[in-house]
C-alpha cells in the first residue's frame, strides 16, 4: 500500500471542478492505496470538503500565479510517498488509475500527461502540469529548489542557471506575458527538438532540465483524438477546449482547458463526467 497525495489548485469559484476531480479519482481507484487530497489557493479563509486547503501567497497571474501555487503548496507537503499535481479541471477515466501511477513510478521517476498536439510549441516528451506524478526520489530533488523552477519565463533575454545559458525570444502567449526558449544543442537534446527551434517557456518548463541533470527518468501518457464521444455530444461542453489522454489504448483522463473563463459551466462538466463514469463502467 502506498500513500498518494493529490495536489490541485483552485479558488472558491473552481470548487465544483475540484469536487468533480475528487469524484472521478475516488470512484475509479483500486482501493489498494491511501489517497489524500490537497488544494493550493491564493484565497484566504477558503475551506472545501474532501480537500486539505493550503492558502499561500502568490505573485503574478495566469501561469505565473499557477507556478507559485505549485511551488508553495509542494513545500507544505511532508512525509510524502507519491505526489500528483494536476489541474482541477481534469477527470480521471481509467479504472484503477492509481495502480497505473504506482506501477509506473516503480520504473520511472516522473509520470504524467504530455502537452497535447495543439500545443506543438511546448515540449512533447515530458509530463506537463496538467497531470504530473512524482515518486519520493524526484519529489525530494525538485523540492530543494525555490519557486522559480515552476513559473514561466516572463522577463529578461538570458539567464544562467543549472549550468545552462537560457536564451529567451519573443512572446509566445496570447496574454503577452511569457517568452519562448531558444533551443541550443543542449536544450534540443533534452526537449527532443531541433537546434534553433523556439519552445514556449510555460509553467514548469525548467522541470525536464532539472530531471535530466539529476538522471531522473520520465514516461508520458499520450494525447489522442477524443474517443469518448460522450464528452463531445454532451450539451454545452465546449468541444474545442477538450483534451484526452490514453493508457494502453483506453481513455485515462480528460481535460477541459481554460475552465476559469467559464466557457463551460462547472455544473455541466460535473454532470458530464459523472454520467460518463456511471454509464461506461455499469456497461463493462
Amino acid at each position: 500500500m502506498r500513500n498518494i497525495t493529490v495536489v490541485t489548485f483552485a479558488d472558491p469559484e473552481m470548487e465544483e471542478f475540484c469536487q468533480t476531480l475528487h469524484y472521478s479519482m475516488e470512484e475509479l481507484k483500486s482501493g489498494n492505496h491511501n489517497i489524500n487530497y490537497v488544494c493550493g489557493t491564493k484565497s484566504k479563509n477558503f475551506e472545501m470538503d474532501n480537500f486539505e486547503v493550503v492558502s499561500v501567497k502568490t505573485k503574478g497571474r495566469g501561469g505565473g500565479c499557477h507556478g507559485y501555487l505549485i511551488a508553495r503548496t509542494m513545500k507544505h507537503l511532508t512525509d510524502v510517498d507519491i505526489v500528483i499535481i494536476c489541474d482541477c479541471d481534469i477527470a480521471v477515466l481509467y479504472k484503477n488509475w492509481d495502480e497505473v501511477v504506482v506501477n509506473q513510478l516503480e520504473t520511472v521517476d516522473v509520470f504524467g500527461s504530455r502537452y497535447d498536439r495543439a500545443n506543438k510549441i511546448n515540449y512533447q516528451n515530458f509530463p506537463c502540469a496538467f497531470f504530473m506524478s512524482f515518486n519520493k526520489k524526484s519529489f525530494d530533488v525538485l523540492n530543494k529548489f525555490d519557486y522559480d523552477i515552476w513559473i514561466p519565463a516572463n522577463k529578461g533575454k538570458t539567464l544562467e542557471e543549472f549550468g545552462y545559458v537560457w536564451t529567451f525570444t519573443k512572446d509566445y502567449s496570447k496574454s503577452g506575458q511569457y517568452l519562448g526558449l531558444q533551443m541550443d544543442e543542449k536544450f534540443a537534446k533534452i526537449f527532443n527538438k531541433k537546434v534553433g527551434d523556439i519552445m514556449y517557456a510555460d509553467t514548469g518548463f525548467k522541470i525536464p532540465v532539472i530531471c535530466y541533470a539529476n538522471n531522473l527518468k520520465a514516461n508520458c501518457i499520450h494525447p489522442t483524438k477524443i474517443k469518448t464521444k460522450h464528452f463531445c455530444d454532451w450539451p454545452d461542453v465546449q468541444k474545442r477546449r477538450l483534451g484526452e489522454w490514453e493508457y494502453e489504448g483506453e481513455p485515462f483522463m480528460v481535460h477541459l482547458s481554460q475552465s476559469r473563463r467559464k466557457y463551460t459551466k462547472s455544473s455541466c462538466w460535473k454532470n458530464c463526467c459523472i454520467s460518463y463514469i456511471e454509464n461506461h463502467y455499469d456497461n463493462h
